[in-house]
């Protein structure tokens, strides 16, 4: 009696093409220079943010949608054109050696069932 009008779907070939659909969207977002500036506002928040932290030990957790993490991957130069999948998860690490050296780590978790972050080697950023 209550069978779904359609069963089976999406199968493998349709999300694929849905894939596909959606990393062609966002190349076109996130084409030329310009459009990277504009995407990438969530880094003054973000550099609020930090200004904010008053502890050695602080940290914070944020909610954002699948598109907002490509566009900060984008701005960070290290977006593979690959939809982030749901749950997917950045984290960032601020670190302070000194009063004038500051370094950033970020990590990227592809799949929420991994406990395994990414690195992301940041063109701007050297780890030593």
């Amino acid at each position: 009696m209550n069978q779904p009008l359609i069963t089976n779907w999406p199968d493998k070939p349709d999300l694929d093409q849905l894939n596909e659909v959606v990393r062609r969207l966002l190349s076109y977002i996130f084409d030329t220079h310009h459009l990277q500036r504009l995407t990438a506002d969530i880094f003054d928040n973000l550099s609020s943010f930090i200004k904010e932290i008053k502890t050695v030990f602080n940290n914070s957790m944020r909610e954002v949608h699948d598109t907002t993490v490509a566009s900060v991957l984008n701005a960070l130069g290290v977006y593979d054109m690959q939809f982030p999948p749901y749950g997917a998860t950045l984290m960032f690490e601020f670190y302070e050696k000194n009063f004038e050296q500051k370094q950033m780590k970020v990590y990227y978790l592809k799949n929420s069932e991994s406990e395994n972050p990414e690195l992301l080697k940041l063109p701007v950023c050297n780890y030593e």
